[in-house]
This record gives C-alpha cells, structure tokens and sequence, in this order.
C-alpha cells in the first residue's frame, strides 16, 4: 500500500556509479574498481568492488544512474562495452534509450490499483533517465573493515519511491500525463530508498 494505493513491482533495475568508502573524516575514500554496477531486483550479492585498508568505514557514497561524460555516448560507443560490462546491451531488459543518446538509470514496472478494489491491475512503467535526474546517495555506515572479505549490507526499500506521487491514474513516465516534474520528484525520492541494514 503506497499513499492508499494498492501497488505491486514485477521488475526492478538500476544503475549505480561511482560509490566509495569512506573513513570519519572522509580524508580516506577508496572507490570501486569498477565503477559501474547493474543493480537487479532478483540479485541481492554483488562481487568485490573495491580494496582498502582495514579501519572504520563511516559512509558508503555512490550515484544513482551514469555519470554525463558516459551517458553522452554516441551508439558506437554504447555498442563497444565488452558483453559482461554493466554498460553493455542487456539481454532481455534493454537500459539504454533506444531512441535518444543515453541511459535508463532507474528501470521499474508492475501494476497500480486504479479503480479502488485493492487489486493492482493498471500497467505502471517508471523508466528515469537523464542527467538533471542524477542522484547521489550517502549512507552511513559504521562499521569496522578489519577481515579479508568485509561487506556492507544495504536494505532497499522501494515503495519510498513513490512517496507522494499521484498513483489514482496510473503512472507512466513515458506518456504526456506524466511530466518531467513526476520523474524529478521519484528521483529525489531515491534519497530516502537506502539505509544501512541493522
């Protein structure tokens, strides 16, 4: 139940970029190796990103979305990404524009409840992309890197995405009803989607 509305999510990807570690008082920050990472809702691991020294990590930081440099590639250079890069064509569930230079940097779909009998059977499709919708997120953190394979455990909580938008139609960021003000503010909802998990 989101702002009264039954609301269900049959998918769910997104990008993140760009995230680092860092220490109390941010003068050590350690980057990922890769800084690109396809999120998937099916998938909750993900491989090492980065190597640091042990000591206290005090923030995770990372974007939501592709940094504008990578996300102003031309079709030739989108097409180039090795095929197991998170940049690369995605088999099945495609993460780049395919009319427009650029990438889908939030991809969610499912169905809302329209017509007030709590079952969501409205077709809802979020695809967020360009660069004013950029994020980045900070999440403390708190904890000590002092084993071999240390991890950091995220939770996701994606109803928040939708805080305060107006569901009693549908939502659909590819149609005229929805306008780049509704893709704005599910953007600024991601700030408040991750915390550390207790």
């Amino acid at each position: 139940d989101i702002n009264g509305t039954a609301v269900s999510f049959d998918f769910m990807q997104y990008y993140i970029s760009k995230a680092r570690l860092s220490d109390e008082d941010g003068t050590n920050a350690y980057t990922l190796e890769d800084s690109y990472v396809l999120v998937k809702g099916d998938q909750e691991m993900y491989p090492a990103i980065s190597t640091m020294r042990a000591g206290h990590v005090h923030t995770a930081n990372f974007n939501i979305g592709i940094d504008p440099d990578t996300n102003s590639q031309e079709e030739i250079d989108f097409t180039a990404w090795p095929s197991d890069h998170p940049l690369a064509a995605q088999s099945g569930e495609n993460m780049h524009w395919n009319w427009n230079i650029g990438y889908i940097f939030v991809k969610f779909e499912g169905k809302i409840d329209t017509d007030g009998d709590r079952i969501p059977d409205s077709p809802m499709r979020v695809h967020l992309g360009k660069d004013a919708l950029l994020r980045n997120i900070e999440v403390p953190v708190h904890n000590n890197a002092e084993v071999e394979n240390f991890m950091i455990h995220l939770n996701a909580d994606y109803a928040r995405l939708l805080d305060g938008i107006n569901l009693s139609n549908g939502l659909d960021t590819q149609s005229e009803a929805n306008t780049f003000e509704t893709a704005t503010a599910i953007s600024d909802n991601l700030l408040d989607v991750f915390s550390k998990h207790e």
